[in-house]
């Protein structure tokens, strides 16, 4: 009985894979190399959408020469092959983009639009453009299904067990990274919204490791406690932002708010009210309980009650795990973006960057001291302003004044995330320089600086 299953199973993996196959060269021949030559848009359009095809096209055929070898062990296919599957990530991650522009194509272009809808009926084709791309998304997750299966029906004494096993492990890891990767691709692209809609630009959420976790609307108590006002809410990451809510969302029904806040916000839509650093922050549940509907966060002097009438115990949850998880990572990394105290609105302007470009050229590096003496000595009767002039000492190169500008250059260039002790350390190092002698180069920079 299992026997005729595993066959039955691997027949349908053959099978699927040479129909996968069909599909991948109907869009390389009737829609990626005619785009292409017809010249419908520019080629960095035509990259965005069809770029991967030609890797997947090869790896594909790789696959299905294996599973169809004398040899016919399923497992040993998958297994040499399931390193380069990874490239379907790549391509799942960019396919909502494909999406977006060929939808914004058909917009912008009647011609294209004209031959789009010629080339979907044409009896060869019968298929639309947009259920041709989204077969290779589909692809990964239907070989991990098929492998669990054929893995299920296959004696443990089998030859081919382990294999399977073990393709099936990988198959599955490299899904899972597939699912990671759109769900990063798709958290990006909605923080770019999130950005668009704030007014003015600010404050700047965009930074490198840094996604969208939770987004919603929260009840804020106000500090008398005798009215609330609904807040916009934004966890990730590192930070928490909270905003006044859009119109739309005040004018919905507790029912529809959650539908409401997957829309797309206007550009400017969104009115800033402050930014908080995860690390700084904590959380407690005023009732003891997390799924009560009121709790108290507290971020250094910011200190607010909130409540929902279903998301509490949610929200709590969400802020413990991340707030948990960016203190770990402030361990490890120093993110300057997480050193930050809470940040209103109106000191957003105030909001300078220690060691900033202008700051170094504005900076002045001053004479030393005994250079000026000599200009507020009066001049004896009869002495000539250039007599004055030449009988006023040459400046002498000093290391110790030379170190001490140093060290107003060292104090402007230091990060701000920099420890004190290491701080010290850096100044010990510059003195022990200059004591031991290592002059020369310093006294050149020190008349280049005169110069």
């Amino acid at each position: 009985m299992n026997e005729s299953l595993r066959d039955k199973i691997t027949k349908e993996i053959i099978l699927t894979e040479k129909t996968y196959l069909q599909q991948l060269h109907t869009l390389d021949k009737f829609f990626s190399k005619p785009l292409l030559e017809k010249d419908f848009f520019p080629v960095h359009v035509h990259s965005a959408i069809f770029g991967e095809l030609a890797s997947l096209q090869h790896m594909n055929n790789e696959l299905f020469h294996a599973l169809t070898s004398e040899d016919g062990d399923v497992g040993k296919a998958f297994l040499h092959l399931a390193p380069f599957l990874k490239v379907y990530s790549s391509y799942a991650k960019n396919y909502q983009q494909a999406m977006n522009l060929i939808l914004d194509w058909e917009r912008k272009s009647e011609k294209f639009r004209t031959w789009l809808t010629g080339t979907e009926s044409r009896p060869e084709v019968q298929s639309k453009l947009p259920s041709l791309l989204i077969t290779p998304v589909q692809r990964v997750p239907r070989y991990r299904l098929l492998l669990a299966e054929l893995l299920k029906h296959t004696p443990k004494d089998h030859p081919q067990y382990d294999s399977i096993a073990k393709a099936e492990e990988e198959v599955g890891h490299v899904a899972e990274h597939i699912d990671r990767s759109i769900s990063k691709s798709e958290s990006l692209q909605r923080v770019l919204v999130i950005q668009r809609a704030l007014k003015n630009g600010q404050p700047n959420i965009i930074s490198p490791g840094r996604h969208l976790l939770k987004e919603g609307i929260l009840q804020k108590v106000s500090r008398s406690g005798n009215s609330y006002q609904a807040r916009l809410f934004f966890l990730f990451s590192d930070v928490l932002l909270y905003t006044k809510p859009p119109a739309i969302c005040l004018s919905s029904s507790s029912n529809s708010i959650s539908e409401a806040l997957d829309m797309d916000y206007k550009p400017r839509s969104l009115e800033y009210c402050c930014l908080l650093p995860l690390r700084h922050c904590s959380v407690t549940c005023v009732f003891g309980s997390g799924q009560q509907n009121l709790f108290r966060l507290k971020c250094e002097s910011e200190d607010m009650l909130l409540f929902s009438s279903d998301k509490a115990g949610e929200w709590v949850a969400a802020l413990k795990e991340a707030i948990h998880q960016a203190v770990r990572n402030r361990r490890t990394l120093r993110k300057e973006s997480s050193s930050r105290k809470p940040m209103r609105r109106p000191a957003l302007r105030k909001l300078t960057v220690r060691g900033d470009p202008e700051q170094l050229i504005a900076l002045k590096v001053q004479k030393p001291q005994d250079e000026n003496q000599n200009s507020n000595v009066p001049r004896t009767s009869g002495e000539s302003p250039r007599t004055a002039k030449e009988t006023a000492p040459k400046s002498q190169w000093s290391p110790g004044a030379f170190f001490s500008q140093l060290m107003q250059v060292q104090d402007c260039l230091t990060p701000p995330w920099l420890s004190p002790s290491k701080r010290r350390n850096a100044a010990r190092e510059s003195s022990s320089d200059v004591k031991k002698g290592k002059v020369s180069s310093l006294k050149s920079q020190w008349y280049a600086i005169q110069r």
